[in-house]
């Protein structure tokens, strides 16, 4: 199945955030996406290509206990990263109700994991979401029409 970028509101980190705030900030949007949108369809794991061309390679399936495993650390977020430069982790349920992506990488300069995130969920979620779930993340996220994030990811 091609993935379908879905329309709405995207909330993404201004620049890399340290590991562990990076790991806070996706498992309670991971919660809310689990709660609000839930979907009894697998999520589909893929390689995401934005910025080299809009790619997006499936690697796999799994349910909401597989993504927390991949989420669990900085070190877990790291390993589910591909090696390659710029490619993220994008998250998606087979109907694309939704879409998480995120990249954890080492920074020598700071000695430790950093990363960035972003998702994208349908308008009446993201009202909800901005209310009650983004002022508790431990990063600050950036609030964007999703066509505008999809065109600065793209560039």
């Amino acid at each position: 199945m091609l993935f379908k970028p879905p329309a709405g509101v995207a909330f993404q980190t201004e620049g890399e955030v340290r590991g562990e705030d990076l790991v806070a900030t996706v498992r309670r949007v991971v919660a809310f996406l689990e709660g609000t949108i839930w979907t009894p369809d697998k999520l589909r794991i893929f390689d995401d290509r934005w910025e080299q061309g809009g790619q997006h390679f499936q690697r796999k399936c799994v349910n909401y206990a597989g993504l927390y495993t991949m989420i669990a650390s900085p070190r877990a977020m790291l390993d589910a990263t591909p090696d390659d430069a710029c490619v993220h982790v994008g998250i998606a349920p087979e109907r694309s109700e939704w879409y998480l992506r995120f990249r954890a990488m080492r920074n020598e300069a700071y000695g430790g994991i950093v990363g960035t995130f972003g998702v994208v969920m349908p308008p009446d979620p993201a009202t909800l979401f901005k209310l009650d779930v983004g002022p508790r993340c431990e990063a600050t996220l950036t609030e964007l029409p999703s066509r505008s994030y999809y065109e600065r990811v793209k560039a």
